[in-house]
């Protein structure tokens, strides 16, 4: 297991992300349209999502949490039935000291499954805390249903024993009213995190999210994104690279 430090994260995060920005930076602001995406949210009209995908959260307020804020921007496409729905993500993933409004500093980004303001999936890499002491879900798993915490996340540990790089690989899968969870570390071995029963829909959105609830601006990459259905009448693949 590779051990990082702070100093040695900040460093990768700003070296890694530095030439996806370059490329993306004419066309980084505010976009409204990305092709094949159907929706794009930023409530707040502050973030930054290049088609990259880049997208940087200012160092205000940007959450997924009904009790709290659902502002934090995302980019979703429609689905049907079964799927499966994965990511790349890669970033520093170190909040600020200070929090943005109620709790703890807090950095997350992954997969969101949505059916409306009060029913939705996160699955995300994170890390929340003080620089010098961060912890993680590892990874974060909440699910929502009609406004209510249906719980899943794991106790928290350190985030630099858990996340092995900078890169983590997250995966969704529906199976009827199944759901399954997996993330990776290297984009071949998958450990699954949990399978449980959702109330979602047959109709709903997947897609990615960023939330930031730090004083200090995060920026993160997607890539790779893949939604597959698995209906046995029609199966149909979208990549996003």
């Amino acid at each position: 297991m590779i051990t990082l430090t702070n100093k040695t994260l900040i460093s990768f995060s700003l070296l890694t992300l530095l030439c996806l920005t370059t490329i993306a930076n004419a066309e980084e602001k505010k976009q409204k349209v990305i092709p094949g995406w159907d929706s794009i949210s930023d409530l707040d009209d502050d973030c930054k999502i290049s088609t990259a995908i880049i997208i940087t959260v200012p160092n205000t307020n940007h959450d997924l949490n009904p009790r709290n804020r659902l502002n934090a921007p995302r980019l979703l496409k429609k689905v049907s039935g079964d799927f499966t729905v994965q990511v790349k993500v890669t970033g520093g993933f170190i909040p600020g000291e200070k929090p943005t409004g109620k709790g703890t500093p807090f950095n997350g980004a992954g997969l969101l499954i949505w059916e409306n303001n009060k029913s939705y999936l996160r699955l995300e890499r994170n890390a929340f805390g003080k620089p010098e002491s961060l912890s993680c879900f590892p990874p974060l798993l909440e699910y929502w249903s009609e406004g209510k915490y249906k719980g899943f996340n794991a106790k928290t540990v350190r985030a630099d024993e858990f996340f092995q790089d900078y890169t983590t690989w997250l995966k969704l899968q529906r199976k009827g009213k199944q759901m399954i969870a997996s993330y990776s570390h290297d984009g071949k071995e998958w450990t699954v995190v949990k399978e449980f029963e959702v109330d979602f829909g047959n109709d709903i959105s997947a897609g990615i999210a960023a939330v930031n609830t730090s004083n200090a601006e995060f920026k993160v990459a997607f890539e790779n994104f893949k939604l597959t259905t698995d209906s046995p009448k029609e199966k149909t693949e979208t990549d996003k690279k």
